[in-house]
């Protein structure tokens, strides 16, 4: 505390991953492309530097860059200022819904059957693909992400220091907002289904040190956050409805005329005793029961970058086809690179990467994990005849289990302002690709050229429409 900081504002806040959460290392090794941030118990564990990186960002979009700023400082060589926003680590709670601080020498954390998993290095993974122009894989467009269960908490603190005026009030009360927002994601992928979480509690007091009474009760606050903070007084967060107005919402009802499946699973579905060469994709997820928590049975996903990559594909079509940009037309020599990351509308839409980083986007449709609930799976068998003998192929028989019918729904956000500024031609084909998967013109997920993943829907959410300017 400085003598013109008296004021602290201290908060201890819980949040629940909603969707898998990726904060990875950068770093990989033999089995998977990314590696999940851990502690120094080897648990998966939230960057201080994670958390404060998303603050910012949304708090500059709500307040402006100078108001970000005050709260979070800058630097430079000229006026450099500290930060008066301290945040903590996020740690991962146990099965006891408790958060695991410190050091734990004797590892009784993998004797808890929540977290006794992380022993042995045992977190799941998707495996994504990158398609190219001719719906095959591209070149190292194969690669596998590993992230913690939907369900998994993790609770940290973040404290504010102020002056006696409270001229920070306004910057905290946004980014309480900002966490209780349906929009906040962390790590990343976000664009794609991952880092989805919502506050489960959230505790806070404003301390004047000043007063007596203040002073004590902060010093008997205790800084590891397995310890109760009976100075905070629990209240409960309401997402700010502006905030939320800087999305637009779209959702779609979707049922399958057919069979379907998405990824490649590992589990069966219904009938373990019988195994197939190509499973749905099914993933483990958290249920808490009061303040018990247990791993929950696996449900079939329908992946957001599964989603994505197909309404990206058919935008880029419709694209070229509304803007007249025909195949005929272009050198051939250049059609290999006529994918959807060098296509004008998917590039506005969906973002794009590049070997600078500096010069990349990040995409402004959020999509969300849609789950099917109780499906309904069958084995279907396949196998490819000799044209010679008429008798199976050696080694070409094969079962695969598939999921028959069932609804779900799609929830997706688009950026308001990126969507009303949009070009004619990009809205246009963005919509008429909602239109050809509604309509059941537009394929999810796998062996769509043997009749999977057709689906019929309708809109029942729908800001787009009444955004367009």
């Amino acid at each position: 505390m400085q003598a013109n900081t008296p004021i602290l504002r201290l908060a201890r806040i819980t949040l629940e991953a909603t969707s898998p959460l990726s904060l990875s290392t950068g770093r990989h090794n033999t089995l998977f492309d990314t590696q999940v941030v851990t502690d120094a118990n080897g648990l998966p564990a939230i960057p201080g530097t994670a958390l404060a990186g998303a603050l910012r960002h949304a708090l500059a979009r709500r307040l402006g860059l100078a108001a970000t700023r005050a709260v979070f400082g800058q630097a430079s060589d000229h006026d450099s200022t500290p930060s008066p926003l301290s945040v903590t680590w996020a740690h991962i709670h146990d099965g006891h819904d408790h958060p695991m601080d410190g050091l734990d020498l004797e590892r009784a954390w993998t004797r808890d059957p929540l977290l006794s998993a992380f022993a042995v290095n045992e977190l799941p993974h998707r495996d994504h693909m990158r398609l190219g122009t001719r719906g095959v894989a591209q070149f190292q467009g194969r690669f596998g992400q590993r992230f913690v269960a939907p369900g998994h908490r993790f609770s940290f603190e973040m404290a504010l220091w102020d002056g006696t005026g409270d001229a920070l009030a306004p910057a905290w009360e946004a980014l309480q907002a900002v966490l209780a927002g349906a929009e906040f994601r962390l790590g990343g992928a976000t664009r794609r289904g991952y880092g989805q979480l919502h506050i489960q509690r959230y505790a806070e007091r404003r301390f004047d040190l000043r007063e007596p009474a203040d002073f004590r009760a902060y010093a008997r606050h205790p800084r590891r956050l397995d310890r109760p903070a009976e100075a905070l007084r629990e209240i409960e967060l309401v997402a700010d409805p502006g905030l939320s107005g800087n999305w637009l919402r779209l959702d779609l009802n979707l049922e399958a005329e057919d069979f379907w499946r998405f990824g490649g699973g590992d589990i069966p579905v219904t009938d373990a005793t019988r195994s197939s060469e190509a499973l749905p994709y099914t993933e483990e997820r958290v249920a808490w029961v009061g303040t018990r928590g247990h791993l929950a049975r696996r449900r079939v996903i329908v992946p957001a970058s599964a989603v994505k990559g197909a309404l990206a594909h058919r935008t880029a079509f419709h694209y070229n086809r509304l803007t007249r940009r025909y195949a005929d037309g272009l050198d051939p020599r250049r059609l290999e690179q006529e994918t959807p990351d060098h296509n004008p509308a998917t590039r506005y839409l969906f973002g794009h990467g590049g070997p600078d980083p500096a010069r990349g986007r990040g995409g402004h449709v959020l999509i969300e994990d849609a789950v099917a609930d109780d499906p309904a799976t069958f084995r279907l068998a396949h196998n490819s005849l000799d044209r010679f003998t008429g008798g199976v192929r050696d080694g070409v028989f094969y079962c695969e289990e598939a999921v028959y019918g069932n609804a779900f729904q799609l929830r997706l956000r688009v950026a308001k302002d990126i969507w009303r500024g949009a070009p004619k031609a990009v809205r246009q084909a963005f919509r008429a690709t909602l239109d050809d998967l509604l309509e059941g013109r537009l394929a999810l997920g796998a062996a769509s050229a043997r009749g999977l993943g057709y689906f019929q829907g309708d809109i029942v959410r729908d800001e787009l429409k009444e955004s367009t300017p």
